[in-house]
């Protein structure tokens, strides 16, 4: 039985806006990773988000880096049941003045099942030697169960750019009618 799945861009919202890193008050970028690698951010907010591309503004949307930017009523639901494992930052979608938020994940499970999941790892040949060892690429996901266990949402210790929740989060989301993401299910 599927219990977690990713959350991924919808391929299929198409004319979607595309945003960008966040810019600070003074219009110098915030590197957008910072928001993918489950550390608490403490800068000054709100932040400023321009948009890459114009289009249709979607509740739930992925920025620079798999940086997800959420409507603040997401943000606040998905802190209700994560607790402490979320932090929404507020934002500005330039040009626009909507209000959205980053939604800041910060849990972070080694739960990777290696045996199971299909990886391409660094190596010395690829010539990047500071990361020899780690994932380079995760064509199947495979979480290990008993690791993930009481997680609600969470990133994926190692390959932090998967974004995974538990059924019931996924199930919300759904009933919400949430715009601009699809679920894949993780074993």
């Amino acid at each position: 039985m599927v219990s977690h799945y990713r959350i991924l861009a919808d391929p299929n919202a198409i004319d979607r806006w595309h945003l960008a890193a966040p810019l600070d008050k003074r219009g110098e970028e915030v590197d957008a990773r910072i928001f993918t690698c489950s550390e608490r951010y403490e800068g000054p907010s709100p932040l400023v988000i321009p948009q890459r591309r114009a289009g249709r503004p979607q509740n739930f949307n992925f920025a620079d880096f798999d940086m997800p930017v959420v409507t603040p009523e997401i943000c606040r639901s998905l802190a209700s049941v994560a607790g402490e494992a979320v932090q929404c930052i507020p934002v500005i979608v330039d040009p626009s003045l909507e209000r959205f938020e980053i939604l800041n994940v910060l849990d972070l499970v080694e739960c990777v099942d290696e045996e199971r999941s299909e990886i391409t790892k660094w190596t010395a040949d690829d010539g990047r030697p500071d990361k020899i060892g780690q994932y380079r690429m995760i064509t199947k996901l495979v979480l290990n169960e008993k690791k993930i266990s009481g997680h609600r949402i969470f990133r994926v210790a190692g390959w932090e750019v998967a974004l995974i929740v538990d059924e019931n989060i996924k199930l919300s989301l759904e009933r919400k009618k949430v715009s601009g993401i699809r679920f894949d299910a993780v074993s």
